[in-house]
């Protein structure tokens, strides 16, 4: 079995997080309890601020997939979403993330 990102508790994100550290298995499991607690808080809405590709992104990278919940790695995100490369991938997902970060702030 593959490493998966660990899940605990729900802890705010730094801006500078966001804009430079790796998305390290510790990081995507920190990523995802962020934004389920922003969708369990009602803080803002996801669709509201985010375009559909935006949201396809994040929700195949910073979920399990159904039907095992395996967490899909870079390559794979790449391919469903027909990117180019891992840059365009963390560039979208950096993006996407500080615009939601921004707009809680």
């Amino acid at each position: 079995m593959f490493p998966q990102p660990h899940v605990g508790k729900a802890k705010g994100l730094k801006k500078f997080e966001i804009l430079h550290r790796p998305f390290d298995l510790r990081f995507r499991g920190k990523i995802r309890n962020w934004l389920e607690f922003i969708k369990v808080s009602n803080v803002v809405n996801l669709e509201e601020i985010l375009d559909e590709f935006q949201r396809r992104i994040i929700r195949l990278y910073f979920y399990p997939q159904k039907p095992e919940g395996k967490w899909l790695n870079q390559m794979e995100v790449i391919i469903k979403v027909k990117l180019i490369s891992k840059k365009k991938l963390k560039t979208a997902l950096v993006d996407s993330l500080l615009q939601t970060w921004l707009k809680i702030k």
